[in-house]
């Protein structure tokens, strides 16, 4: 997507661009966490044949919900002590492998912050209408296990 001038006059950012941008936030204002992924192998007739979970180290950006977010979204979703975190829109796996995969975070993940509090992925609360040109995700997390 080429950059184009805005009919004000400015050059308006790539979608490389505006990703870039929230890398560099993230990267210097988020934490490191560390992200789980259970996932089940199935056989043919649909019975769990096993289970595994898949970590990876990341970063991202956890902040409490405001008033402002509460306003936007219904009455009832959020629990005392539920927060949002920032998410890049993927991250390269961090495995030792010669394969280059990438990871997006999804609802269900576990994350693990750096103060070992474990949180759930609830609901995605941003993304672009788009398909294809999100900066960033933006989840509404709910703390496990407390």
């Amino acid at each position: 997507m080429p950059a184009s001038t805005s009919r004000w006059g400015n050059e308006m950012s790539t979608l490389s661009d505006m990703r870039g941008d929230t890398e560099t936030l993230i990267e210097e204002f988020g934490q490191s966490v560390t992200i789980y992924r259970p996932s089940e192998t199935k056989d043919g007739m649909g019975q769990i044949t096993a289970q595994s979970t898949t970590n990876y180290t990341i970063k991202c950006d956890i902040q409490p919900i405001t008033k402002k977010d509460q306003e936007f979204h219904a009455m009832g979703v959020f629990g005392p002590g539920d927060a949002k975190a920032y998410f890049k829109h993927s991250y390269d796996s961090d495995d030792d492998s010669d394969i280059s995969t990438t990871f997006t975070p999804q609802v269900g993940d576990i994350i693990k912050d750096s103060d070992d509090i474990y949180w759930r992925l609830e609901t995605l609360m941003h993304d672009s209408p788009w398909e294809g040109s999100s900066t960033m995700l933006k989840f509404h997390i709910r703390k496990v296990g407390t």
